[in-house]
């Protein structure tokens, strides 16, 4: 039973990396995205 214990933090651990590293590249892909309009919409003035 003590064995199960020891794995799940270990487990959660590596699936926190994951989500974070998921959410890391979503922001960066939607920060790309808002520069590129941003930067349309000044070379349209």
């Amino acid at each position: 039973m003590s064995e199960v214990f020891t794995v799940i933090p270990e487990a959660r651990e590596a699936a926190a990396v994951k989500l974070i590293g998921v959410v890391v590249k979503r922001f960066t892909d939607i920060c790309l995205f808002i520069r590129v309009q941003f930067v349309e919409l000044l070379q349209q003035r």
